[in-house]
């Protein structure tokens, strides 16, 4: 189950039902999708919109192309409509998604489990955080998803987070 909660207000502004267990919630930039990767590799797609306090709610879109759980999740800071998802280490690919039609942009296999996904803001570019077997980050063009630059980090990067300052990324 996913819960919006407004603490201000002390109440759940709108509640999602799920089959399987969450493993990552995005908010589109402008607040009007809300997108979720599971457990079972489903990614859905609700509009804010239609989202009901009831629990009721039924996504806008289901992506079901991913074979592992969706950890990463990232959307376009140049195209309002595209997020990027990353599957875990039996699927190990990206895919770019156009949020209005539901179709597959782009996909790549990484060859590894997918635990992070940022934009460059200032640049077409993806990059992703590689948990087992390569560990390390990535950089992907984001027109055809080809590899720019590899990057090793000490250790297995299991979360990824921009700074919104400069173009460094922090992992851990």
């Amino acid at each position: 189950r996913i819960v919006n909660v407004d603490c201000r207000m002390q109440r759940n502004v709108s509640a999602m039902r799920v089959k399987s267990s969450v493993c990552r919630l995005e908010w589109s930039p402008d607040g009007r999708n809300l997108v979720c990767g599971t457990d079972s590799g489903v990614v859905h797609l609700w509009d804010s919109r239609w989202m009901s306090s009831s629990g009721t709610s039924s996504p806008k879109l289901e992506f079901k192309q991913h074979n592992a759980a969706v950890k990463a999740i990232a959307w376009s800071p140049h195209h309002s409509h595209v997020v990027a998802t990353g599957g875990g280490t039996s699927d190990g690919t990206i895919k770019l998604w156009n949020c209005r039609t539901g179709k597959v942009i782009k996909s790549v296999q990484t060859g590894s489990q997918v635990c992070g996904l940022e934009w460059n803001p200032n640049g077409n570019e993806l990059v992703s955080a590689q948990g087992f077997s390569e560990e390390g980050l990535c950089v992907w063009r984001a027109s055809d998803l080809g590899k720019l630059h590899e990057c090793n980090v000490d250790g297995r990067p299991l979360f990824m987070t921009r700074n919104p300052r400069n173009n460094t990324i922090c992992v851990g």
